[in-house]
């Protein structure tokens, strides 16, 4: 009876009602459990994420190291399924698992070079491949020849290839001129700094040739340019002898000193901001004359200006003999103490003061 009296007091304690703190641990242990259950859940979820990522496409992630992956994070049976159900679209399902299979260096160094150049060194980088999987340099050189001349510069620059390595020769570029036309090819060697040897003699553009801001230094002789040439704000030294423009001239704000023989423009001619010290006696120009701030110290005699004429801002002493400007003549800030007599214009600026036609 004592013994059954100890067991009824025993288990009376047992039943009796528990207090808040105990009530308040027991919860504190099934909340703990929970969050290591769901740590552990959580853990083996962001292994294979990351796995998943880094070997996409090369390697497999197999069942045995799921179970060891979860077996080492004591997560239970039950929370394995779960695991694989959520990862059975990426390491689990057959088809994927299958092209996830681990091949050989010669299969994988296959498979990309059935892709371009390009997309061949982006997988190489994206898989983490070594440098042993990139194109050989024959290969690469091999793509850039399919290409069109200006794309094959492109990719050089774009996958910041060696220029003198990959460069094409001289034979390949003439070869890649040839689909080109003339406005194209001199923009072309202008852009890249190409000799102008591979340009044809007696070159003619068969529109404008905008080539401002190229750090051009020259142009090829013999130039015609049906349209209008542009070539400001350059370190151009020279215009070729016997250059020709169906439309206007500019050349500002560059390094010329002097205009070439034969310089003929059918429109206007604009050359100011340059270092020109005289114009050539052969000079034609069908429109107007824009060669202020030089330093001009003559004009040639007999000039025609078919517009306006502004030659301020220059060196002059004295005007030309014959000078006929059909627009308004402006030789303002020079070192002109008066006009010829012959002078024929319609209006002109002489020292800041406008003064009608003669």
């Amino acid at each position: 009876m004592k013994h059954l009296k100890t067991y009824n007091e025993s288990l009376r304690d047992e039943m009796k009602p528990k207090s808040d703190d105990e009530i308040n641990f027991i919860k504190a242990q099934i909340k703990e459990k929970e969050r290591k259950t769901r740590k552990s859940l959580s853990g083996v979820f962001n292994y294979f994420n990351d796995r998943y990522d880094q070997d996409r496409g090369v390697k497999n992630v197999y069942m045995d190291e799921i179970e060891k992956v979860t077996n080492e994070f004591g997560v239970d049976e039950e929370s394995v399924i779960k695991i694989v159900n959520r990862f059975k679209d990426l390491v689990i399902k057959e088809s994927l698992r299958d092209k996830m299979k681990p091949v050989s260096n010669d299969d994988i160094r296959t498979k990309l070079s059935e892709l371009s150049i390009s997309e061949w060194i982006e997988q190489v980088k994206k898989l983490n491949l070594d440098d042993s999987f990139m194109p050989t340099d024959e290969e690469i050189r091999n793509y850039l020849s399919t290409l069109p001349l200006l794309k094959w510069f492109e990719e050089i620059r774009k996958r910041e290839l060696n220029y003198e390595t990959f460069r094409p020769t001289k034979k390949e570029i003439v070869n890649k001129l040839l689909g080109l036309n003339n406005t194209n090819k001199i923009i072309f060697i202008i852009q890249y700094k190409l000799s102008y040897d591979l340009l044809p003699d007696d070159l003619i553009v068969r529109g404008d040739l905008y080539c401002n801001e190229c750090e051009i230094k020259e142009l090829p002789d013999n130039l015609t340019v049906m349209g209008n040439l542009i070539c400001d704000i350059n370190p151009l030294k020279k215009l070729p002898d016997n250059l020709t423009v169906g439309g206007f001239l500019s050349c500002q704000e560059t390094q010329l000193k002097k205009l070439p023989n034969n310089l003929i423009v059918r429109g206007d001619l604009g050359c100011a901001y340059n270092y020109i010290t005289e114009l050539p006696d052969d000079l034609t120009v069908g429109g107007n004359i824009y060669c202020n701030n030089n330093k001009l110290t003559k004009l040639p005699d007999n000039l025609t200006v078919n517009g306006d004429l502004d030659c301020s801002y220059n060196k002059l002493t004295k005007l030309p003999n014959n000078l006929r400007v059909r627009g308004e003549l402006n030789c303002s800030h020079n070192k002109l103490t008066k006009l010829p007599d012959d002078l024929d214009t319609w209006s002109y600026i002489y020292n800041d003061n406008l003064f009608p036609k003669r």
